[in-house]
């Protein structure tokens, strides 16, 4: 029973330890050069542009926060889904794409009665916006899944925005 305690509080102290890394992260670079600002209206793939120019990389920082913004460049630089490309497409089928590869996670991962795994699954494969084969999921592995998930709500977040300053 004690190192049961003991290995939930060593994950909460990560958990922990990994925020303050970020936060302290973030605090550095911005002392490291005064002249680093980024208005709030910036999209996170600019942003994380930015960032990486002062040095950063991201696929080292393995918080949810760095996996997302890790996974939203490569859709950029990888794939081609550039904020143009993000910008056709309306009624919020970025976000749409990101829910159901969230709740095909959750019908796979979640420890949940099979009625709820069949009811979330459904779900997802029915709100899919795009054609089939531009579904990718990753069953195997959840966290891949949402941090794809997050890659296209933060899209859909960016285009959002850009709507809004026009």
């Amino acid at each position: 029973m004690a190192k049961e305690k003991e290995e939930t509080v060593k994950d909460k102290v990560y958990v922990d330890d990994a925020y303050k890394v970020q936060e302290d992260f973030f605090d550095a670079l911005q002392a490291k050069n005064d002249n680093f600002y980024l208005e709030p209206s910036v999209g996170v793939f600019e942003m994380m542009k930015a960032y990486r120019k002062q040095g950063v990389d991201f696929e080292t920082v393995k918080t949810g926060i760095g996996l997302i913004a890790a996974e939203r460049i490569r859709q950029v630089e990888k794939e081609g889904w550039s904020a143009e490309h993000d910008d056709e497409h309306t009624s919020m089928c970025l976000a749409t794409a990101g829910a159901s590869y969230a709740l095909d996670a959750v019908s796979r991962h979640a420890d949940v009665a099979k009625s709820w795994k069949e009811t979330f699954n459904d779900c997802a494969n029915r709100i899919w916006p795009f054609d089939q084969e531009m579904c990718k999921p990753t069953p195997e592995d959840p966290i891949r899944q949402l941090v794809k998930a997050g890659a296209l709500i933060a899209a859909e977040i960016d285009r959002l925005n850009r709507v809004k300053q026009e």
